[in-house]
């Protein structure tokens, strides 16, 4: 009797599964997830991951922001950054090849653009992180940015070792240059931010004010006193 060889294939997930596999089961996911199957899905999973943090991004700032409102060209404005997200998939897909070349890893292109689209998700916790905005001052949401890069840089490792079979001791030192680096400038932010709003309490700003008010034209002096609420909401941010 002539044997049937059947291929069984693992059961696909949904891309709702992977999401919260990648966040959340990185391990796990990294190891099992499938290298090959077409740019189809990739391209997908960036759509969906930007059309969903894009809106909030936006309906954040234009609530932040009175001066923008939402119009078509908000909209069309909307529709052209998802385009971007996608470009810049096959970019970060060039970049993540390049990072495994570096550790010694699967170089394959299209493996290194599904990676990348995974990673994705940290789009959609971007702007979902958007949403408390209005709740933190600038050096909070700057520490909640950071967190969130961090943990992205924690993914990329996952991604690397697990999906792209990179050398760990590469990975690890790789990831965690770009970490420090971040963090350095996330600090160096805070610092210059605060002493920015120093600088605006300072009796020296007080006496420029009353300086320019009496020498400057009422146009003119106008146009300081903008200059100086912007300040004055950086301050307030800060604090």
């Amino acid at each position: 009797m002539e044997e049937m060889q059947t291929e069984i294939k693992p059961k696909k997930s949904s891309i709702w599964k992977q999401s919260i596999d990648t966040l959340f089961r990185p391990k796990q996911y990294f190891s099992s997830m499938p290298k090959t199957g077409g740019y189809g899905e990739p391209v997908l999973k960036v759509v969906i991951y930007s059309a969903i943090g894009m809106p909030i991004a936006i309906a954040i700032v234009t609530w932040l922001v009175k001066d923008i409102s939402f119009n078509i060209y908000t909209l069309l404005g909307a529709v052209f950054g998802i385009g971007l997200f996608v470009l810049g998939l096959f970019i970060g897909g060039f970049i993540l090849k390049i990072f495994s070349l570096i550790c010694k890893g699967n170089t394959d292109y299209e493996a290194n653009i599904r990676v990348s689209a995974s990673l994705a998700i940290l789009l959609v916790v971007s702007g979902l992180s958007l949403l408390m905005e209005p709740l933190l001052n600038l050096t909070m949401s700057t520490v909640v940015s950071l967190l969130i890069y961090l943990y992205g840089m924690y993914l990329l490792y996952i991604a690397l070792t697990h999906a792209l079979s990179a050398r760990a001791i590469r990975a690890k030192v790789l990831t965690i240059i770009m970490a420090t680096f971040w963090v350095l400038v996330s600090v160096f932010s805070i610092i210059v931010t605060k002493k920015m709003a120093d600088v605006i309490d300072s009796p020296e700003m007080q006496k420029l004010v009353e300086v320019s008010k009496e020498k400057m034209s009422e146009d003119d002096f106008a146009e300081f006193e903008k200059v100086m609420q912007k300040f004055e909401k950086i301050k307030e941010e800060v604090e």
